[in-house]
Formats: structure tokens, C-alpha cells, sequence
């Protein structure tokens, strides 16, 4: 019997905040941001539901999405849904979920977007896989 294993996320939203750019301890670049995608429906009182992924984009990817988007760009993420835990400083387990991010696309075409500090682009990639990922 062949057990079937599939972990494979699709979001499109918007940033919430400007991405982050950290190292890890390994010295790998790391990214973290979180978007915001709206529910297709709307809540019994015609409110329309919005949820919030924390995301997490490595090495190159992790550049990309810090050099190419900022707070309130739409973005399409692709990766694997994935949780685990850690001691907080108290010593108590802290449970967190994210999508460690393989791919980004643009939503906006490239003249449409800014940086942070309103430079033109030049780079006219739509699209990053990390091929690095292990995954």
C-alpha cells in the first residue's frame, strides 16, 4: 500500500508589513513576512473575512521577495505549509505555523511596483524557485 504524502500551498494577497530580511544561524538568508488573502465569501453580516500566513522565504528567494515588494504589494507565494514549536524565553512551548516559501510571483507588472525607497527596477524576474531548497 502506497501512503500518499502532499504538502503544496498557493496564496495570493497582499503584504501586511514590509518583509524582513534576518540570518539564520546556519548563515543562511532568511526572509519574514506575512500577507494577508481575503475568503472568496463574505461573514453572515456581509463583513469580508480576511486571513493572515506568516511566510518564511530562504537564500534566494529570501533576497528577492526583500528587494522586489513592500508593504500593502500583492504577492503570490507557492510552498509547503508547515508548523513545529520552540521554548519561548520562560521555558514554556510556543506551536507556530508558516508557509516556507519555494516560489514567488508578481502580481504587478514590474513598472507598477516601488521599493522602499520609490528606486526604479531593473530586475524583470516574475518568477523565483530556489533551486537550493530541499524540497
Amino acid at each position: 500500500m502506497t501512503v500518499l504524502n502532499l504538502n503544496h500551498t498557493i496564496l495570493a494577497g497582499n503584504l501586511v508589513a514590509d518583509p524582513e530580511m534576518r540570518v539564520s544561524q546556519s548563515g543562511t538568508n532568511l526572509c519574514r513576512f506575512r500577507i494577508a488573502v481575503n475568503r472568496d465569501h463574505l461573514s453572515a453580516d456581509g463583513q469580508r473575512i480576511t486571513d493572515f500566513f506568516n511566510c518564511v522565504a530562504w537564500s534566494e528567494t529570501a533576497e528577492f521577495v526583500c528587494k522586489n515588494f513592500a508593504k500593502g504589494r500583492p504577492i503570490c507565494v507557492v510552498g509547503q505549509l508547515q508548523s513545529g514549536s520552540y521554548p519561548d524565553k520562560n521555558g514554556e512551548k510556543r506551536y507556530y505555523t508558516e508557509i516556507s516559501v519555494r516560489r514567488v510571483h508578481m502580481i504587478e507588472p514590474p513598472e507598477a511596483k516601488q521599493t522602499k525607497s520609490n528606486e526604479r527596477f531593473t530586475d524583470d524576474l516574475d518568477l523565483y524557485d530556489d533551486p537550493n531548497l530541499p524540497f
